[in-house]
């Protein structure tokens, strides 16, 4: 990339807009929610963290587009239960949840805030989506020595 970067860990979004707010930090790499900053002009986005530009910020490349196709991170949310849980009871709740996702309130809503909603075929394709994301970025922290704090 051609800079020097120095890791400076917050414990959540609101500190470290706090910190690109009053100069303590050159950039923080966040979550869409940020973009009601950039909406008011206090922040300018760099890029996005998506395969494709958000519909929020039409104008603001992707990370692909910039020439860094290796680097799409995925934030994503999920349910999860206890293991062992009965397969009635995991079947009702993914439907149940598959059900309220279609309601076209709640997907403006997510929308809003920059959530493109995608859901599993099944709780057993969430798990592998699951598993696979942890061998992914296992083998990225490994790769580059990071360690916990």
């Amino acid at each position: 990339m051609g800079a020097t970067m120095v890791h400076v860990p917050y414990k959540g979004s609101a500190p470290g807009l706090q910190a690109i707010m009053s100069s303590e930090v050159d950039f923080f790499y966040d979550t869409v929610l940020a973009g009601q900053y950039v909406k008011a002009g206090k922040m300018r986005a760099l890029a996005v963290g998506h395969d494709t530009r958000l519909t929020q910020f039409p104008s603001v490349p992707t990370l692909k587009e910039l020439g860094y196709a290796d680097i799409v991170p995925r934030f994503w949310y999920g349910v999860v239960v206890k293991a062992g849980t009965p397969s009635a009871i995991v079947n009702t709740l993914d439907e149940t949840i598959k059900i309220a996702l279609r309601d076209p309130g709640l997907v403006k809503r997510f929308n809003d805030q920059g959530v493109i909603l995608k859901t599993s075929a099944s709780p057993e394709d969430f798990a592998a989506s699951m598993n696979a994301e942890t061998a992914r970025w296992s083998k990225v922290i490994k790769e580059a020595g990071i360690k916990p704090d």
